[in-house]
């Protein structure tokens, strides 16, 4: 996964937009991840509701991880 960030912005630039836009659309959401969807994942496992869960591994991806056809994803990246 790809969060935006300052250093981030500035490799994935010197890429163009293409790339990006490929990117994205990798992405079922359609965006790249921000600091806050995981800053917000933390305030959730952090928060009085959750106490009762233990040994899971929380993915925060946009749904990029979701399994498919690999067909499908390749289609879908090359435009």
């Amino acid at each position: 996964m790809v969060l935006w960030s300052p250093r981030v912005r500035e490799g994935l630039d010197e890429l163009g937009q293409d790339y990006l836009e490929r990117m994205r659309s990798a992405i079922p959401l359609g965006r790249i991840g921000e600091v806050d969807d995981i800053a917000s994942a933390c305030l959730f496992l952090a928060g009085p509701g959750t106490s009762f869960i233990t040994g899971q591994a929380l993915v925060v991806d946009g749904g990029q991880a979701l399994p498919e056809d690999g067909r499908a994803f390749a289609a879908r990246v090359a435009g």
